[in-house]
Order: structure tokens, then C-alpha cells, then sequence
């Protein structure tokens, strides 16, 4: 049970009602403090508690309920008002019960309750049933749990107000408001600035820990992101592409995985062509750039270089248009008679019509020597599949010697007799340019 302060105050004698004869009034006006929590903002959304209805049960002359509704007053401070009953009520026993809402003018959900039995003396004071002085009176609150959103960042710099909910025993949400609502900062100040109403800034990027509480119920201790400055990343940031050949490049933005972007050619259409991250490199040979530009944000950009070659070589191809089953049961292996550039790796995922998301490729030596892993992106495949094609960009040079390729995900690597039941992969590159 809560304790919500319920203070008695004189009540006011109305001498000319009832009929109490030479024993005092038979009825007056009750007086009630109700002494309202601080909060950590001002009043001015719904929030826990700004309103509350009291009623005086069965308390008129003719048995019937005086109700009314006090408002709490603007401001954030912790404060006390009085609360006076619009009609006189019968000098006796008094139940008292008071309904405690989110808006005002007991708008909203109802966040807590008090039922109290009093005794309205002759004298005109509030006592409890047996005399004795009112004092403070408890209440039970509806909130039951109080839980952070999960999930929440903030950049470097900016400041966000950090989502919450209250929620009833039942689970239901109940509708409070920021004001209600104590925030602490559990760890990471070096990190994170938190203010008691729940306004996050970020200092540094990392993670912080925070707490929330809304009428003495604490949520469990959340982690909220803080996300350094926004930056465009391009993969693969080099390649090396036949003149005429193409390339399929990637951009993102940490933290933003919906972020669109807007492809061109630093060099214009002499350059070669780029649509949806896809290049399509020119006849003529040379080195060009093609850029990646958020179109949220047209400040923020990446640029890749793209080398043409003019002629780049098939190194090793085991595919065919056969039929395939998934889980290669050998090696794929090749050997290169000299140091080559790799400029591009594809290993082959039909997965029986489904395609798999794109893994990792690496290069083996036989000497242990690893090259990669290379996050490849995908293409569609035989049949309309989508990523059947791995394909990865590694645009580096590898020494001579016998490869074996690595493939991230071989229980969907494509294989058949053809390929004598080893993994599909083609190879390609050049003598460094």
C-alpha cells in the first residue's frame, strides 16, 4: 500500500442547518489536504495523479453521495491543496473514498484508491471512527510494473526523451505521463546525460544503463544506446572490374538500417553508369568513383574506387546448369601459377528454390595462409531465386599456390556431380593493374 497524505482540517460549521439542537451543528462542511508527490515536470499532459475524485459515501441528509473533484496545480514542486465538499454532510460516521486519475478533472485511468471510515465530531473536526486524530491516510496503487522501451539510442550530441510504460497488475498499459515518471542514470555517465524527467543526451558513443520508476515502482536496469556521428559506408570500398564488366556495391549507415541512398559517377557518364548501387564500368580503361548519398542527410557521403581493367580473368569457374543439392560433400580447390588481384568471388546458394542471406567467403592457401572472410552481398539466381549468388569484391592480391574456398554457410552451398560434389564458385582477377 502507498501512503497518499489525506490531512483533516477544521471542518466548517453550517449552524443553520439540521436540527442538532444545544449539541452543536448536525451538519457541516468537511475539509480534506491532499498533499500531491513531486514530480519531475510541470503539470500540463496526463500524467498519474493530477486529478482526484472524493466522495463522501451515503453522506447527505437524504443518504445520498456528495462527490467532487480537486485538480492538482500547475507546477512540478511536491505541494498541498485543500479539498472542500460543495455540500454540507451529516455530522456522524463518514466513509470517505477517493479515486486518484491520469487527467484532470478525473479524466483517464484511474491510478489509485482510498476508502477510509471518519467520524465528523459536533466539534467539527475529521477523527477517525474511534476519535482519534485522521492522519495520514494510505491509498493502493493501480500501477503495478513500470518498464523502459527497449531498443533506445541517442547520437552523440543530440537528446531524446526515453520511452516507458506503466502497467496494471493485468498487464494493461495505463496511461501516465513524463511528469510522473523518475529517471536514473544506473551506469555510464561518461556516455550518457540523464535527466530526472527521462531527457537523454549523448556524450560519447557507447551504452548507458537507466532506471525508471513511477510511484514507487522501479523498472528493471535497461541499456540505452548512444550512437557516435552518422557516417555512409560503401562495400566494397575498392574493385576491380573488366572494362565493360560490373560490380555490385552496398551502402549503410550504422543505426539507420532503413537509410536510402542516391548513386552516381564522380566522372559523369564517361565513367560508367550506376543505378541502385549497381555500376555498369565504361570501355575505357582507368580509374573512376562512384558515390553513395544518404538522402536524408545529402552531406553525408561515401565513395568506392573503381579500377578498369582492361582485361580481367576468369581463374576458376566449377558451375554448370545442372540440377544441385545443398551440403558439398568435398573441397573446392583451384591453384593459381602466379600472384593475382582478386577482384571477385561467387559461390552459388539455390537451397532448393530459396535462397540463402548472404554469408562470408574466404580463401584457404596451403600453406594456411587465410585471405578474407569477405561479407558478400546477393543477386538472384536460376529461376528467379533470390541470393542465390553470393558475391563478394576482395580486391586483393593473393601469392601462388592452391586455394581452398571457404564458404560461411555450406549446409545451403550448391554442389553436383558436375562439379564432383564440390561447392559452385567462380573466381576472377587480374594481374594487378
Amino acid at each position: 500500500m502507498r501512503r497518499w497524505t489525506l490531512l483533516p482540517l477544521l471542518l466548517l460549521p453550517l449552524t443553520a442547518l439540521g436540527c442538532g439542537g444545544g449539541d452543536g451543528p448536525s451538519e457541516a462542511f468537511p475539509r480534506l489536504e491532499l498533499s500531491w508527490a513531486e514530480r519531475t515536470r510541470a503539470v500540463g499532459t496526463p500524467t498519474s495523479a493530477l486529478s482526484a475524485r472524493i466522495t463522501l459515501v451515503h453522506a447527505r441528509a437524504d443518504g445520498g453521495d456528495v462527490a467532487f473533484v480537486v485538480n492538482r496545480p500547475a507546477g512540478p514542486a511536491g505541494q498541498t491543496t485543500e479539498a472542500t465538499s460543495p455540500q454540507a454532510v451529516r455530522v456522524g460516521p463518514v466513509t470517505v473514498r477517493v479515486q486518484f486519475h491520469v487527467g484532470d478533472a478525473a479524466g483517464g485511468d484511474e491510478v489509485g484508491t482510498a476508502t477510509f471510515e471518519t467520524r465528523l465530531q459536533r466539534s467539527g473536526v475529521l477523527t477517525r471512527s474511534d476519535g482519534t486524530p485522521l492522519g495520514v491516510v494510505g491509498y493502493t496503487g493501480v500501477i503495478h510494473t513500470v518498464e523502459v522501451a527497449a531498443g533506445q539510442s541517442v547520437g552523440v550530441g543530440a537528446s531524446a526523451d526515453l520511452a516507458f510504460t506503466a502497467r496494471k497488475a493485468d498487464g494493461g498499459a495505463v496511461a501516465v505521463s513524463r511528469g510522473s515518471a523518475r529517471w536514473t542514470l544506473v551506469g555510464g555517465d561518461s556516455v550518457l546525460g540523464l535527466s530526472a524527467d527521462g531527457q537523454a543526451t549523448g556524450k560519447a558513443a557507447g551504452s548507458a544503463t537507466v532506471r525508471v520508476s513511477v510511484d514507487g515502482k522501479a523498472s528493471a536496469d535497461t541499456t540505452v544506446s548512444v550512437l557516435g556521428p552518422a557516417t555512409v559506408k560503401i562495400e566494397p570500398p575498392t574493385a576491380v572490374v573488366i572494362a565493360t564488366g560490373n560490380v555490385k556495391f552496398a551502402a549503410s549507415i550504422e543505426g539507420q538500417p532503413s537509410a536510402a541512398f542516391t548513386w552516381t559517377v564522380q566522372e559523369g557518364d564517361t565513367g560508367g553508369t550506376v543505378s541502385d548501387g549497381f555500376y555498369q564500368a565504361p570501355a575505357t580503361t582507368g580509374t573512376y568513383h562512384v558515390i553513395a548519398t544518404s538522402t536524408s542527410d545529402p552531406s553525408k557521403t561515401a565513395t568506392a574506387e573503381v579500377t578498369v581493367a582492361a582485361e580481367v580473368d576468369i581463374l576458376f569457374d566449377n558451375g554448370n546448369i545442372w540440377g544441385v543439392q545443398n551440403g558439398p560433400a568435398n573441397p573446392t580447390t583451384f591453384t593459381l601459377a602466379d600472384a593475382r588481384l582478386i577482384t571477385r568471388v561467387r559461390n552459388y546458394h539455390w537451397n532448393s528454390s530459396s535462397g540463402s542471406t548472404p554469408g562470408r567467403i574466404s580463401l584457404r592457401h596451403s600453406d594456411g595462409t587465410v585471405y578474407g572472410p569477405w561479407q558478400c552481398s546477393g543477386s538472384t539466381g536460376q529461376g528467379g531465386v533470390p541470393n542465390a549468388y553470393w558475391w563478394c569484391y576482395p580486391n586483393v592480391t593473393i601469392k601462388a599456390g592452391t586455394y581452398t574456398v571457404i564458404d560461411s554457410e555450406p549446409a545451403t552451398w550448391s554442389h553436383n556431380s558436375g562439379s564432383n560434389y564440390s561447392g559452385f564458385t567462380y573466381v576472377e582477377g587480374s594481374h594487378k593493374p
